[in-house]
């Protein structure tokens, strides 16, 4: 039997980042591939067993006329509309997301069409910067932030919460934060937010221009998103951030 933490694990991420994704990161950790292939099995026979409970109960509720409806949409003749809009690529629509591994041991979900490139921010290799943006954007946009919006670019910083003064908790890095934005004398907006059990706070900035910025405390690692505004995009990639092997490189 299987490790249950790891059974658990397994089922929470895959959902996420996919079975291949999960499973080259475990091995990456170095658990052996006899125990991984183990919890992948006990994972996936708990999520077919709950899946089979949800249709047993979804059609015990199936009364005689929900079965009448069913047969009239059946018997219906009218022609299926089609689910590629005119113009528009039929492979891209097919496209699935993808998942960008980062060097302190987390990792990002990539919407379709999207890439992540990452760099070191500084000679010391302390500071990662990765730049999320859709295929075929000009790199040279990436340093002017206030494209970000329009072009759809984000930017992701990390950094270990370790310093010469000790462990950065949430909030040393919130006042931190709201001081210097009050000294630039900025218009912003502050709400706490929780990203898969690990604190943080989104600064929302009107002046001296508009952006986002998402600052969220891991175990090991902090992390700072940056986007032109708190849309979908910047919701759904936030949502994705998940630390794997928080321990990996960051206590530097």
């Amino acid at each position: 039997m299987a490790d249950p933490e790891l059974v658990a694990y397994i089922a929470k991420h895959s959902k996420l980042h996919g079975d291949s994704a999960v499973r080259t990161q475990l091995i990456r950790d170095g658990l052996p591939p006899s125990e991984i292939d183990q919890a992948f099995a006990e994972a996936e026979f708990k999520t077919v067993r709950k899946q089979r409970n949800k249709r047993k109960l979804a059609l015990f509720a199936v009364g005689a006329g929900g079965l009448l409806l069913a047969m009239a949409v059946m018997l219906s003749r009218e022609p299926a509309k089609p689910t590629v809009k005119p113009g528009e690529d039929p492979a891209a629509s097919e496209s699935e997301p993808s998942t960008f591994h980062g060097h302190y041991g987390y990792m990002l979900r990539l919407p379709p069409g999207y890439k992540a490139s990452g760099e070191f921010a500084d000679a010391d290799k302390h500071i990662e910067r990765v730049y999320i943006y859709p295929t075929g954007t000009n790199p040279n946009h990436f340093i002017d932030e206030g494209l970000y919006g329009h072009l759809g670019i984000l930017r992701l910083e990390t950094a270990p919460r370790r310093v010469p003064q000790g462990f950065i908790g949430i909030e040393t890095l919130r006042n931190w934060v709201k001081r210097k934005l009050e000294s630039e004398k900025a218009v912003f907006q502050l709400r706490d937010v929780s990203v898969h059990e690990m604190p943080g706070f989104i600064v929302t900035s009107e002046r001296p221009f508009q952006y986002v910025r998402a600052h969220i405390v891991g175990q090991k690692v902090r992390f700072m998103l940056v986007g032109g505004s708190e849309n979908d995009l910047f919701t759904d990639i936030l949502s994705s951030l998940a630390e794997v092997s928080p321990y990996e490189g960051a206590t530097r």
